[in-house]
């Protein structure tokens, strides 16, 4: 019996549960529900950017349940097709997805447990990554790290771009 939010400004995840649902709900099950989807802070976590459908729902219909109730009728009423979860993760964890990309890659392109020391772009724009085993260039490299960690990765390559990954808090 919660009125919907007036307010058209973004709120954060944390809040939006606990409003909505209360401060049980949020710590014995969204909480580790959403630390496991997104590893990262709901006191900073946009819920229009991660649970878009929810804001709809309380905007809409004025409160989860009765938007759940609509959209679970429609569902019924639609002729047929998948229906999904909002939230779908891989059988085996989310480590299937890195498993998974790992065995389609040749043996030799891939190097798992293997810390990146430093990320360094040559002038010849060839990247350069050293790793506690070797140093190897590469014409192309995806980082994909937490920003504390690249910032310390990138500090010998792009000093500027890692005083800027750094400022970044998750």
């Amino acid at each position: 019996f919660v009125p919907a939010r007036q307010e058209t400004s973004d709120e954060c995840l944390q809040n939006f549960v606990v409003r909505r649902l209360g401060q049980e709900t949020y710590d014995r099950l969204v909480q580790p529900l959403i630390g496991g989807i997104y590893t990262a802070d709901p006191q900073k976590l946009s819920v229009a950017a991660t649970m878009k459908q929810f804001v709809e729902m309380e905007r809409k219909h004025g409160g989860l349940i009765r938007g759940m109730r609509k959209r679970l009728a429609n569902e019924e009423k639609s002729d047929g097709g998948a229906r999904y979860s909002m939230f779908v993760a891989p059988r085996g964890g989310m480590s299937a997805i890195v498993d998974a990309i790992a065995a389609r890659l040749p043996s030799e392109a891939i190097r798992l447990n293997t810390p990146v020391r430093s990320i360094e772009r040559l002038p010849n724009n060839i990247w350069q990554v050293t790793t506690d085993e070797a140093t190897a260039s590469f014409d192309g490299v995806i980082m994909a790290a937490p920003s504390p960690a690249a910032a310390q990765i990138l500090q010998t390559g792009d000093a500027a771009l890692a005083a800027d990954l750094a400022q970044i808090q998750y």
